[in-house]
């Protein structure tokens, strides 16, 4: 029997396997853990040698080109060597290996165990094997074949990963490859694999992924197992046009000193998709150097600039921990993280534009005016149905004030306790409480608008509704309740000269009053008064109405006393059922409100909502319902929640207990579709939506948001199907939808007619253009998105496709100030991501670094470059390649971003101090105040509640849930909180919050000196100079509103001494109540100069100059932030004084139709009623009504043109 003995040797990045002869049995092995042929990791194919000798150890040389292994020395020239040459043992061998190793590959295969070459026992996989289901028989056939194969000059590819400090690492020495290879988790690029192998002249490979896995035999010894996962599609390699002599030094090999070279060719496998069957579709083993080469496009330019610039950092960051054997030669491999290959790269055939899933209407100004008409004059008990629907229009806007606002009045003209507890939880679940730290799901935070005892008691009182509530109220009233009943528990039982009636269930007999019983309901009445013959028995027999006679006796005492609160609830529920059984309603009513007050968690709620849809028991369902709402979103996750709401049979159920409603899964689908848009949880929640869907709008929204859904699951047919029927019920948006389905599924010309027959129907708006460019190409396309951005300069698309197109281009420098456009009004995470790929192609990693640290604190899970890399992985990547700052260095950054009004550079400091302390709440309400003034209102909040939920006093939690009520428009309560925070201890930023929500309001001379008065007190207490920065600018301005020019100035100048750079608006408008003018401009000029691309600056310069320099710094203004409303007022003013009254009426249309604002839409009612246009003066009126129904002028502007039309 011939044995052989192996080791595997690390190189450079490729393995060289020996082989040497013996006679010891016990070593029997020709690499079976090999024979299935090499995969590594990352799905590349490395290289392998096997080769023969009979008695002595000669050196190995591999020739180029051939593939052939010859053997030199002790007398032997180079040859190839072959079976032949082994004679009829060659043959014998060949046969007998095939069939050894074809018995124990399928051995394997069937019981997942892998052959262990030292003790022979086999050793168990964890985890098992997968087999591709794509790898053939004939692949397998191949894969099997391996060894004897590689016995006639065949060479296998292998790269194992193992690290150059594991170098002349033996497989069978314990402990030295034991966890080296790449396990399962998402991070394996970590290893950084190799890229250097030996290559065949031609050879065809099987089709088979395989994962390698390290295992540990019993014996301890190390062994090597490979599991299908996938499939690889080998292509024809590219000829070599390097060649690299490595010579290792070692006792187990001799140096190759042979004229023939070995020949190492270098491959790069790039993987196009993390996803097994894309790899499977589109992976290519490639050579590095090809003779050839492709012309690169921006993807392939983007990966070169990783690799080059990521190249140096890799190798100085191994060399300096892993030192190579002295007499060892490591060549220069670029070694790039594995992430970063498989990285997406900004292509614009990966950019679409978002369908929203909202409610979206062509004329927006005239539904605002007729939702508020309706609203106006419709019956008091529907105001909270069009409340609602004037939510559903706000939730596209980007200002969710108005939405919470909206959502605010349909709860206060609530009326059945259904709509109360579901719009009750909707306000909390927007202040998100779930996420503060501390707070249960039924604490109440003192007004009737969310208390959720206030929402179980039905009723219409709009007047009560921001009233304090008195949650402790039925905590006391419970103990006085107590005291009485066990006063009164000796008299509960009914004596036998009062009773006149016997009810006996088994051996029990409980004694009632007759008149009593029979009160309860008319069935009792009939039974006890009628013409049965119980009427006229003392003793009725009750044993077969199963009931207790524990309950019986309840309900005996319960007819004299006519309360339940000594009752324990098994008793209750008895009753309940008694109740129903019998038609009590009083006591169905008495059982369900006291059941309805038990339920305050969720382990109650998931017991007693069985037996509330069970016996109709409307308070007892709401109040379960009441915690599953409010523990959400983590009560969506929970299938034994959802059950009650997913199903048809579950919406039925609750329909008969009337808590089915549009309103409820309305709630419920939102919350699903911000968790996960494509969940089948979504799907269903949507389909009841649809289900319990009355009104023309709510057909509409329920509609649209499933054809969204589908979209993003990519069910093109069901998504079209939904998009048209949303536009059956006149939902014009989402034929949008129906475009876009149609062109998923192959139909681009018919998308294209779709929108070219909509844009000719309709006045056009930007997203109609937006969407048509999908569907053109060319000029055409570039001319719709221009026209796109033009009508609709918010729409983020055009400017992202206009960029990505010119870094195909490969005008990097240009694509980056396209995308800038955008990123200086509107900040999102697509945007910044985008610019961050720009800045690697341009290896500025420092800009790269801040968008990514921005974008995370805008979402911290965002997964970036097409979902495939998660951003703090980015982060990691791309920290070694800028400059490392201490603490200290962070803050003077900070100051210095803060200073030049760069909010984004300073988000990214804030987010690199946080990654060194992230229990540091200071920073995070520093974060939040700079996403405040990016207007990033949601991500300001998560910050506000983790800076509470950080906070380490309790004065200083006080004052940030007193920020977090005022955002959330609990102005008074955020008063309360700074009280009994500054009772507590004295701080800056309790003064300054008490000072900023006072100073909200109109102040009176004497309020304006109170607030004078806290805003001196905060900057007696210690704080940084950022915040006393925006204190002494907040002081200013007050000593300006009260006529105090000079110690106003004294204060911007003290805020501008410690770099407070927004302070020169404040000067300079000091400077004009002065009639300094030139100065008011120059010091406006220098906060230009400061401010780069500070919309703001222009516009308030444009206020002290003259009218041709005004208008070239409005255009500015608007130029930078189109949503800026001043400059469109200005030259609308402008014009109408030139009596250009329609261009006046352009201008301010064309702002309105993408930023509907309140001061936009008043001036255009004024210009409108200065032309006798009243009709058209009421509808821009009743619109901005419904944006601010308080806003006096335009009242007074309302009610003078209805009379106008009356009048005619």
């Amino acid at each position: 029997m011939v044995a052989a003995d192996w080791w595997v040797w690390w190189c450079d990045g490729f393995v060289v396997l020996l082989l040497k002869c013996g006679c010891n049995r016990r070593r029997f092995k020709f690499a079976f853990e090999f024979a299935d042929g090499f995969v590594g990791a990352n799905g590349v194919i490395g290289a392998m040698g096997l080769f023969w000798k009979s008695r002595y150890t000669f050196p190995l040389t591999v020739r180029a080109g051939f593939g052939l292994p010859s053997l030199t020395g002790a007398g032997f020239g180079p040859k190839p060597l072959r079976s032949k040459d082994l004679g009829p043992v060659g043959s014998i061998l060949d046969f007998v290996v095939s069939g050894l190793i074809t018995g124990l590959r399928w051995f394997e295969s069937a019981h997942n165990r892998v052959l262990c070459s030292s003790c022979l026992n086999f050793v168990r996989v964890a985890p098992p094997h997968y087999r591709c289901p794509s790898v053939t028989s004939t692949a397998l056939r191949t894969v099997v074949a391996a060894v004897p194969l590689m016995l006639r000059s065949f060479f296998l590819l292998v790269p194992l990963g193992v690290p150059p400090s594991q170098s002349l690492c033996p497989v069978s020495c314990p402990g030295q490859l034991s966890g080296l290879l790449p396990s399962a988790s998402p991070n394996r690029g970590d290893l950084s694999p190799p890229t250097t192998f030996l290559f065949p002249r031609a050879t065809s490979f099987p089709n088979a992924l395989i994962r390698p896995y390290s295992l540990t035999c019993t014996c301890s010894h190390h062994l090597l197992a490979f599991g299908y996962e996938g499939c690889v599609r080998v292509g024809p390699l590219r000829p070599p046009c390097t060649t690299t002599t490595t010579t290792p030094s070692s006792s187990f090999l001799p140096s190759f000193s042979s004229p023939h070279s070995q020949t190492v060719v270098s491959a790069r496998l790039r993987l196009t998709s993390l996803k097994i069957m894309e790899g499977c579709k589109g992976t290519q083993v490639y050579a590095l150097n090809p003779s050839n080469p492709p012309p690169p496009g921006v993807g392939d330019k983007l990966l070169h600039h990783l690799q080059d610039h990521l190249r140096a950092n890799s190798i100085r960051s191994k060399s300096n921990r892993n030192y190579p054997p002295p007499n060892m030669t490591v060549p220069n491999v670029v070694v790039v993280s594995d992430d970063l290959l498989r990285c997406g790269l900004p292509g614009t055939d990966l950019l679409e534009p978002q369908i929203e899933p909202c409610l979206k209407s062509v004329d927006f100004v005239e539904a605002l005016a007729d939702v508020h008409r309706r609203i106006e004059s419709c019956d008091q008990f529907e105001k909270s149905r069009l409340y609602l629907e004037q939510c559903a229009m706000f939730r596209g806007l980007a200002d969710l004030k108005l939405f919470r606002r909206s959502l605010r009045s349909a709860r206060q003209h609530a009326v059945d306790v259904h709509n109360k507890v579901v719009i009750a939880a909707w306000l909390r679940y927007e202040r998100r409480e779930d996420e503060l730290i501390g707070y249960s799901a039924m604490d109440c935070y003192g007004r009737n608008v969310e208390c959720p005892k206030a929402s179980l008691v039905s009723g219409y009182d709009p007047e009560s509704v921001y009233d304090s509530c008195d949650c402790y109220r039925g905590c006391r009233e419970d103990v006085e309740n107590d005291g009485v009943l066990i006063e009164g528990e000796e008299e509960c039982s009914t004596s036998e000269e009062d009773g006149d009636l016997s009810f006996c269930i088994g051996d029990d007999e409980i004694r009632c009053i007759r008149y009593k019983m029979a009160l309860l309901s008319r069935p009792f009445g009939a039974m006890l008064y009628g013409e049965f013959k119980e009427s006229r028995r003392e003793k009725i027999n009750f044993s077969q109405n199963g009931i207790s006679a524990d309950a019986m006796r309840a309900a005996e005492i319960f007819s004299r006393t006519k309360r339940l609160s000594w009752f324990n609830v098994h008793i209750v529920l008895e009753l309940l059922s008694l109740a129903n059984r019998f038609c009590c309603e009083e006591m169905k009513h008495a059982c369900d409100v006291h059941l309805a007050s038990l339920v305050s968690d969720m382990e109650d709620a998931m017991l007693l909502i069985e037996y509330g849809l069970e016996e109709t028991a409307y308070l007892l369902v709401a109040a379960c319902l009441q915690v599953f709402l409010r523990e959400l979103p983590s009560s969506i996750h929970n299938p034994n929640v959802m059950r009650f709401f997913c199903s048809s049979e579950a919406c039925e159920k609750l329909a008969t207990v009337g808590h089915a409603s549009f309103v409820l899964y309305y709630f419920l689908s939102q919350i699903a579709m911000e968790e996960d848009m494509k969940s089948n949880i979504t799907v269903m929640l949507l389909e009841r939506l649809q289900e319990c869907a009355v009104e023309v709008w709510e057909k509409q929204l329920a509609f649209h948001q499933l054809g969204v859904v589908m979209i993003e699951r990519k069910e093109y047919k069901d998504a079209q199907c939904w998009f048209e029927a949303a536009a059956e019920v006149g939902h014009i948006y989402s034929l949008v939808g129906v475009a876009r389905a149609k062109y998923k599924r192959g139909h681009k010309y018919s998308a294209y007619k779709q929108m070219n027959s909509l844009i000719a129907d309709y006045t056009p708006v930007g997203w109609m253009y937006q969407e048509r460019a999908m569907y053109c190409v060319g000029k055409e396309k570039m001319t719709d998105l221009k026209t796109a951005t033009e009508l609709d300069p918010t729409l983020s698309y055009p400017y992202k496709y206009r960029a990505a197109a010119l870094a195909e281009e490969k005008k990097i420098g240009a694509a980056i100030s396209e995308i800038n456009k955008i990123i200086g009004f509107k900040v999102t995470p697509d945007c910044l991501e985008l610019r961050a790929w720009f800045s690697i192609a341009q290896e500025d990693y420092d800009g790269a670094l801040r968008d990514v640290r921005a974008l995370l604190t805008l979402e911290p899970n965002y997964m970036m470059f097409h979902g495939k890399m998660h951003g703090d992985h980015l982060v990691e990547l791309l920290r070694p390649h800028v400059l490392q700052w201490s603490q200290a260095d962070c803050w003077m950054h900070l100051y210095d971003r803060w200073s030049s009004v760069d909010d984004i550079g300073s988000l990214s400091v804030v987010h690199h101090m946080l990654a060194n302390d992230p229990g540091k709440s200071l920073l995070r309400f520093r974060q939040s105040l700079l996403l405040l003034r990016l207007n990033c209102q949601k991500a300001a909040m998560r910050s506000l509640r983790l800076a509470r939920n950080h906070s380490s006093t309790e004065h200083e939690r006080l004052v940030y849930e007193g920020w977090i009520l005022y955002d959330t428009g609990h102005r008074e309560e955020a008063l309360a909180k700074a009280e009994e925070s500054i009772s507590i201890q004295r701080s800056f930023e309790a003064f300054f919050l008490k000072a900023y929500a006072l100073a909200d309001s109109s102040l009176d001379p004497k309020s304006s000196m109170y607030v004078i008065q806290l805003l001196e007190e905060a900057l007696r207490c210690p704080s940084d100079g950022l915040r006393k920065g925006q204190a002494l600018n907040n002081l200013g301005s007050v000593y300006v509103d009260c006529d105090k020019l000079d110690l106003a100035a004294d204060c911007y100048m003290s805020a501008l001494n410690i770099k407070h750079t927004r302070a020169h608006q404040g000067l300079a408008r000091v400077y004009h109540l002065k009639n300094q003018r030139k100065a008011a401009y120059d010091e406006m000029t220098k906060l230009i100069e400061k401010a780069q691309n500070n919309a703001s600056a222009y516009e308030k310069r444009s206020e002290y100059c003259d009218r041709d320099m005004a208008k070239s710094d409005l255009s500015m203004a608007t130029q930078l932030d189109p949503l800026r409303t001043y400059p469109y007022r200005y030259r609308a003013a402008v014009l109408m004084d030139d009596h250009k009254e329609a261009e006046a009426i352009s201008e301010l249309t064309r702002a309105i139709t993408f930023k509907p604002d309140l001061q936009l839409l008043h001036l255009r009612a004024a210009f409108h009623e200065s032309m006798g246009d009243y009709v058209s003066t009421i509808q821009d009126c009743e619109a901005a009504l419904c944006l601010d129904p308080n806003h006096s002028e335009t009242l007074e502007l309302y009610n003078k043109a209805k009379e106008r039309v009356n009048e005619h």
